[in-house]
């Protein structure tokens, strides 16, 4: 009864924006399907919060909530598995409008890793994807953060998703995290973000160890300038000046 009601009132309501239903239970196949429908047709809401809805793996509510359009979703405390985890990462994979997914505290696991790293892999609108608290190993973490920042090589730097943070913490502590945490701003166009992050990322990776300064030792001529641009640009470092020595002690320069 308390489904059809709101589904009547969604119906009727082609203002509303921000809905927050944490704490119902959706587990009813006919309430869930009309919901969703009711869902689909109210283009104007943007912001979806279903924690702790005993969702689960409910294939079809999954579905019908991912497709809803909204553009901010919760969905945290809800026993969402590995079933319900690979029609989540599929959906974010096909790069819809979603910006921001909160997926804290459900069952996810290493075994879900794979999914959540190709969808950051393909997605360029998404800009907060949350899934602290989970099962994932240290293995896990360290697969899905590398779909962020690579620091194998500059190019693998640069190919890294620059536009989403991946909140995989209950606490800010990793670099990367406050790297990209620092230049949200969802009032600002995405590709300023992200080039922003990507240089960020790019100066991360030059302080993370010096072995990996020899990235440099093949650049070509004309690019120096612009490698020593971006080091200097930097606001606070200690060590901006042995960074530079090492970056051109490492350069072949031509006689």
């Amino acid at each position: 009864a308390g489904f059809a009601s709101l589904t009547e009132y969604l119906g009727s309501n082609t203002t509303l924006q921000w809905l927050t239903l944490d704490k119902n239970h959706i587990d009813d196949t006919v309430d869930t399907e009309r919901f969703g429908k009711a869902l689909r047709k109210h283009s104007q809401l943007e912001h979806l919060s279903l924690c702790d809805c005993h969702i689960g793996n409910n294939v079809n509510a999954l579905s019908d909530i991912l497709h809803s359009g909204v553009k901010y979703l919760y969905l945290g405390s809800n026993a969402i598995g590995s079933r319900g985890g690979f029609i989540i990462a599929s959906y974010l994979t096909s790069n819809p409008p979603m910006e921001s997914i909160n997926l804290e505290r459900n069952q996810l696991n290493d075994n879900d890793v794979t999914y959540f790293a190709n969808s950051l892999k393909t997605n360029t609108r998404l800009r907060q994807l949350t899934l602290s608290a989970n099962k994932f190993s240290l293995v896990g973490v360290k697969c899905l953060f590398k779909e962020i920042f690579n620091p194998t090589t500059l190019n693998d730097v640069a190919d890294c998703n620059h536009t989403c943070t991946l909140h995989l913490f209950t606490k800010f502590f990793n670099p990367i995290q406050r790297v990209n945490v620092s230049s949200i701003d969802l009032d600002q166009p995405q590709s300023p973000i992200a080039e922003e992050n990507k240089r960020n990322k790019i100066l991360l990776a030059l302080r993370i160890a010096d072995s990996q300064l020899h990235y440099f030792g093949g650049l070509p001529l004309e690019l120096m300038p612009f490698v020593l641009k971006l080091i200097q640009q930097e606001e606070v470092s200690t060590n901006k000046l042995t960074r530079i020595f090492q970056c051109m002690r490492s350069w072949i320069v031509p006689q």
